[in-house]
């Protein structure tokens, strides 16, 4: 998708280091990369080097993002 200019960003939730081959890729290719990660759960170095911004996901910051069920009438 990167190298067929289908994206221009791509964000990834992990903290696998299985994915900095395919994130490398997709730099090379152009593509404004995006780490989000727990804080709770380690993150190879190798990761955080190779992705332009990162993110710490928090408990917080997930509770915010966390859509609340439908209200009845």
């Amino acid at each position: 998708m990167s190298w067929g200019k289908q994206i221009d960003k791509a964000i990834l939730l992990a903290a696998d280091s299985d994915f900095i081959y395919a994130i490398q890729a997709a730099k090379d290719a152009g593509v404004s990369t995006k780490l989000c990660y727990s804080d709770r759960h380690p993150v190879n170095d190798s990761m955080l080097d190779v992705f332009d911004d990162r993110v710490v996901v928090t408990n917080e910051l997930f509770g915010r993002c966390v859509l609340s069920p439908p209200q009845d009438k």
